[in-house]
């Protein structure tokens, strides 16, 4: 997987880029050494090359690339922070926004739930994902919801499960790189149990 690994980045970050772009099924002993916020972050700082938004997405060529969050003591935003810090995506500068109000969602681009923010979004997160906001979470059955990439803990490795159903609704397209080393789920057709 194509990183956005510069000088600026620490060790660590780099490490976990490299895990991310070997696929961490194939490193699970490596990818032990880190904790499940920091690689949940570098998730997330990677969804920002793997994703790709339409550029209608940015005010500008030179618009920043914005992560909003709610909680701004999380472990895994917290590290975002420092993963991002100086980062660029083309263009677009990376920058977060947390915590972010409602109307802050039209310049978001990735938009990381958390469980406790679930209750607010919970009706609203299939209408959420069909523009160009890519919706991330941590939490169980996220993608049953109607949120976009949930990264599910799987014995001792972390991997995204992206729901197809909702992208193809959607104004966003996800690397066959990214595709390959997720899970896809499907929304099950009226009528099937998933």
């Amino acid at each position: 997987m194509r990183a956005i690994a510069s000088k600026k980045l620490s060790a660590t970050a780099r490490g976990l880029c490299l895990i991310i772009g070997l696929s961490l099924v194939t490193l699970p002993s490596f990818a032990a050494s880190f904790s499940d916020h920091q690689i949940k972050s570098v998730f997330l700082f990677n969804f920002a090359s793997f994703v790709r938004w339409p550029e209608a997405a940015f005010a500008a060529e030179t618009s920043p690339f914005v992560f909003c969050a709610s909680n701004a003591h999380s472990p895994t935003i917290k590290t975002l922070r420092k993963v991002i810090e100086g980062e660029s995506v083309g263009s677009h500068k990376l920058v977060l926004k947390v915590p972010f109000e409602p109307a802050d969602l039209t310049s978001c681009h990735i938009l990381f739930l958390e469980e406790s923010d679930l209750p607010r979004y919970q009706d609203i997160l299939p209408r959420l994902s069909t523009g160009s906001l890519l919706t991330v979470s941590d939490t169980a059955n996220f993608v049953d919801s109607g949120g976009l990439i949930e990264l599910v803990q799987h014995k001792a490795q972390i991997q995204p499960t992206i729901n197809t159903s909702q992208l193809e609704q959607s104004k966003l397209s996800i690397s066959s790189t990214l595709l390959r080393l997720a899970n896809i789920y499907r929304t099950p057709e009226t009528g099937e149990t998933p």
